[in-house]
């Protein structure tokens, strides 16, 4: 029975990766704008994080629990999670504006 080192040919599998990447990059259509549906889950995504993170202090709240260095790291993750939001808003504002400029 061969190895298995002598089964796998990394260059072989290598032109297979990058035939199959040369096939999706194909059948891409370039013209679509994803931007909206960006926005869409980047909201989405925030929004339900926030409310997930709401009611854990709810719930910790109601069984006079302690807040403990999990609950405040979770927090910032939500504070970077609204930075990352508002990034993605600025980044869709300034390329729909740029796509509305006439070329000069």
């Amino acid at each position: 029975m061969p190895s298995i080192a002598a089964r796998y040919d990394e260059a072989t599998a290598r032109a297979e990766w990058l035939r199959h990447m040369a096939e999706v990059a194909a059948q891409q259509d370039l013209t679509q704008d994803v931007r909206p549906r960006t926005l869409g889950l980047t909201f989405a995504f925030t929004a339900m994080a926030a409310v997930v993170v709401a009611m854990r202090f709810l719930a910790r709240h109601r069984q006079g629990a302690a807040y403990l260095i999990d609950d405040w790291m979770i927090v910032v993750s939500l504070a970077i999670l609204f930075g990352n939001m508002v990034m993605n808003i600025v980044r869709t504002w300034a390329e729909e504006s740029s796509d509305r400029e006439p070329a000069g």
